[in-house]
């Protein structure tokens, strides 16, 4: 019992979200640029410290320079604060600018600026230095750049008012950037400013201009213009134009105006390395100079990764503002309803007590097959909902089917992963994301992203340095690439006793030559047939054999698409690789191993279309090699990209399926080059590494980025040129028109996806089978077609309509009518109305009502439906697209 009380007033501060404490200090004095903060002089010392900040999310351009995959701060930036920085120590120009590394900045993150000016010297020269470190970690500062401000003694000369010079000649610079983006060095929009260029002798001349971007007038020269003229360059010296080069040292940097948007540029060289850079406005009037830019080399070692490993991490994602899909969980997609399905159906995919890795694939594969087979899903897009994917081989398996699935139907299939033993809510505009794969952590939305392996990552061990104290196993040692590590490890790392195993052991082709020849390098191998499925058969093995290091390369692969794919080929894709790895993780955990090594596939990570099974396989490989790491056991899974050297897997690739492989971006390994990343492997503290050779220029070429990959890959916008056949263009074209556009289209994407030289290839009324298109290939042409048209499309649709005039034709009659001869009034009031539902908020509408709605418009005047010849629509899994073409229809009838 409590006594009365006076009831007493609770603060408002909380609840009206006012905070009364202190954020941040206020800066002692204004630096006055948008680069830095705060300006403070030493106390017993003539000298000054400028301070601030950098990162993409402020200076959002910023993120438009990135080298070898990494987010550099230009240069020119550095150019940039020393000029600033001479200005406010009054000697105006900057004698000499060095800088000492690249300055990355990171993805999420900011990083902290000094910059120190020093006392006069006795030439009135002052002395600069620039650090920096990630910001709020507490780490220590390191020197990015250092120089010396003072006057300096050339001036920058105007050109003549003619413009170009009349003896220059005129330079092809129309493939510029992608050149660029082929040495590591891409640019985007904020840094594509170079318009022109001409030669005239050893001279380059060139005009920049600088894109529209916000805050321009405060900085005295902005780095994107700056660095934009440094690109000419290139033109300097053609046969040093495919090397990554970066500035490095600057002399005589002086500056005569500010505030520039555009510039003509003269450079004229002056060593292999160097050149003097001069500046002018459009006018010719005189903007800067820099008597001497020197230029070096780059590598990906500099910038802080191994250009060719990468690892999978998980980065939160900012959720669109958008509509939300609506949304609806079941456990069996037989219970949906036949009518009013809603844009997203969440299927939990259960992994409990599974016994066999292909029990949870085996039935997410059922569901996958089950949604594509009936049309009422064709509107809907299926979430499979997995728990802990990320160390659970069996989920695991089911993110590996599901990626390649989303290769071969692209905006069909979502996935999700969630922790722990609850069922938290996944927000529903997480299902916007792009790629369709999203992880659930704390209530914290993440997307898979492969980012290169930070060099912090790599530890000191010695990577060729191999002292296990008994044999080495490796299981497919046989094979191509199994036996190509087996005389690496030989020859190059000191192994002197390996166990290979293939299930026909001594009886494989090559076995005893591969034995006689490793014994010639010194090792001892004893070939033995195993079938590392069965466990017995590998407890003997071990039993046998005391190994301590194993490496597992054992697998197989049966290609082709889902709709194909029965349990029986799955199992039988999965039990080497993942059964295998199972019993040698089991039945070695009392053992004391140095190595414990998976081949893996990039399939599992990227997905591959027509690869299901294979990459269910090695994403489970993946899991299993956390799942030790987090045990603290030793274990790396190695997905492989694509090695030169042919294998028992990638012996049966034609020059289309390379051709597809190399749209992805994925260039083919050197064996001698996959061997280096398996030894730094070894030095990488990372339970799952991605070793693989990737053309991030060649990304966006090729279709629809794998989820995975848009954090290295760079969206480039789509020429005008190459979207003008659009769905939008096409359907606006007049019969005849839109016929021969159509057949263009076709026969230009089928020469894509075959690898042809030129569409002229693809003769109009031969099949598609006689020209070289497989189930793959005709599944790449429909997703293709698909983009391209806006007219979604059956998998079987090549093979129905089966030469390229039948499939264009086809096309014609998929695409709404163009007939403008119904009554003006009519099609002004369906666009009123078209218009009005577009407008509307999400939720004004009642979605329902509409639906049905339109059926009944649908019942009253479809003429053709009400003579039988149509079937009646189904319109409960209309999309907003679906239900305005079908607005169309109506007033055409």
């Amino acid at each position: 019992y409590l006594p009365a009380a006076e009831p007493v007033d609770l603060p408002t501060y909380a609840f009206q979200h006012r905070r009364y404490w202190l954020e941040s200090t206020e800066p002692a004095s204004s630096s006055g640029h948008p680069l830095l903060d705060a300006a403070v002089e030493f106390a017993e010392e003539d000298g000054f410290l400028l301070s601030g900040r950098l990162a993409t999310q402020a200076q959002t351009w910023l993120g438009d320079h990135t080298v070898l995959g990494a987010t550099v701060v230009p240069g020119s930036v550095f150019a940039e604060l020393a000029l600033h920085a001479a200005e406010e120590a009054g000697t105006g120009e900057v004698v000499e600018l060095t800088l000492q590394a690249p300055l990355i900045l990171p993805e999420h993150a900011a990083v902290e600026l000094q910059l120190r000016v020093g006392a006069p010297g006795a030439a009135g020269d002052r002395p600069l230095t620039v650090h920096a470190r990630p910001a709020g970690a507490g780490t220590p500062w390191t020197c990015y750049a250092r120089a010396v401000l003072g006057p300096v003694v050339a001036a920058p000369q105007a050109e003549s008012v003619t413009w170009p010079p009349r003896d220059a000649t005129a330079l092809d610079i129309g493939s510029a950037y992608s050149d660029f983006a082929a040495t590591g060095l891409e640019y985007g929009p904020a840094f594509r400013g170079l318009r022109a260029a001409w030669r005239r002798g050893d001279e380059i001349f060139a005009e920049v201009v600088l894109p529209e971007l916000s805050d321009t007038g405060r900085y005295g020269l902005h780095p994107a213009l700056l660095d934009a003229a440094l690109h000419a360059m290139r033109y300097l010296h053609e046969d040093q134009a495919r090397r990554t080069r970066l500035p490095f040292a600057w002399n005589g940097i002086a500056l005569r105006r500010t505030g520039v948007s555009a510039l003509r540029v003269r450079i004229s060289p002056v060593s292999d390395e160097a050149a003097r850079i001069e500046l002018a406005d459009p006018t010719g009037a005189p903007v800067g100079v820099v008597e001497s830019l020197s230029v070096r080399p780059v590598s990906a070692g500099q910038l802080g990764h191994q250009e060719s490993l990468y690892t999978e991490n998980l980065v939160p994602v900012t959720l669109s503002t958008g509509p939300e899909p609506s949304v609806l969980t079941c456990c069996d997609p037989a219970e949906l309803p036949d009518r009013e399905l809603p844009e997203v159906v969440v299927l939990p995919v259960r992994t409990e007590d599974d016994s066999a890795p292909v029990a949870a694939v085996g039935r997410a594969l059922d569901a996958v097959r089950t949604w594509l087979a009936q049309d009422r899903f064709a509107g809907t897009r299926l979430a499979l909902r997995t728990r802990n994917a990320r160390t659970d081989p069996d989920a695991a398996a089911v993110w590996g089917l599901l990626r390649s699935v989303q290769q071969e139907h692209p905006d069909r299939f979502l996935l999700a992963d969630i922790d722990g033993g609850g069922s938290p809510e996944i927000p529903a505009a997480a299902w916007n994301v792009p790629g369709g794969q999203l992880v659930l952590r704390d209530s914290t939305v993440l997307v898979p992203r492969l980012s290169h392996v930070p060099l912090t990552r790599i530890t000191d061990r010695d990577g060729t340095a191999w002292d296990p104290g008994g044999p080495v196993l490796i299981t497919g040692g046989l094979g191509a690439l199994g036996a190509s590590l087996a005389r690496h490890l030989a020859a190059d790392c000191g192994v002197r006793q390996l166990v290979l195993t293939g299930r026909r052991g001594p009886d494989t082709p090559g076995a005893v030559e591969l034995a006689a020849e490793l014994a010639e390098l010194g090792a001892t191998a004893r070939i033995v047939a195993c079938d590392v499925a069965e466990r017995d058969a590998v407890a003997a093995l071990l039993a046998e054999h005391p190994v301590t290091a194993v490496v597992h390369a054992a697998g197989v692969v049966d290609d082709g698409l889902v709709t194909g794919l029965t349990e029986e080929r799955l199992r039988a894709v999965l039990a080497p690789k993942v059964l295998g790895a199972r019993w040698l993780d089991e039945l070695t955990r009392d053992r004391e191993l140095t190595d414990f090594v998976l081949f893996s596939s990039a399939a599992g990570v990227l997905g591959a279309a027509g690869q299901g099974a294979y990459s269910a396989a090695n994403a489970a490989l993946d899991a299993l090699a956390r799942g030790r790491r987090a045990a603290g056991l030793p274990a790396v899974s190695l997905a492989w990209g694509l090695w030169e050297q042919r294998s028992g897997i990638t012996g049966s690739l034609g020059e289309a399926d390379l051709a597809r492989i190399g749209r992805a971006g994925v260039r083919p390994m050197a064996t001698a080059e996959a061997l280096e990343l398996f030894d730094l492997a070894r030095s990488v503290d990372e339970p799952v590494l991605v070793p693989m050779r990737l053309d991030r220029a060649a990304v966006p070429a090729g279709g629809p980025v794998p989820a995975v990959l848009r954090g290295l890959a760079r969206e480039v916008p789509v020429p005008a040129a190459a979207s003008a056949e659009s769905g939008a263009a096409l359907a606006a074209l007049s019969g005849p028109e839109r016929e021969k556009a159509l057949l263009a289209l076709v026969r230009a994407e089928a020469a894509g996806v075959l690898a042809y030289d030129s569409p002229a290839a693809m003769a109009e009324h031969r099949t598609f089978a006689e020209l070289g298109v497989d189930s793959l290939a005709a599944v790449e042409l429909r997703n293709r077609l698909s983009a391209a048209t806006g007219i979604r499309l059956p998998a079987a649709v090549v093979f129905e309509y089966a030469t390229p005039v039948a499939l264009a034709a086809h096309l014609h009659e998929s695409m709404p009518s163009t007939d403008d001869t119904q009554p003006a009034s009519e099609l002004a009031e369906l666009d009123r109305l078209e218009a009005v539902l577009a407008g509307t908020e999400p939720g004004a509408v009642d979605r329902t009502k509409l639906r049905m709605r339109l059926t009944a418009l649908l019942a009253k005047y479809g003429g053709e439906e009400q003579s039988g010849s149509a079937p009646e629509q189904d319109l409960s899994s209309a999309s907003d697209d679906e239900l305005f073409d079908l607005v169309d229809d109506l007033g055409a009838s």
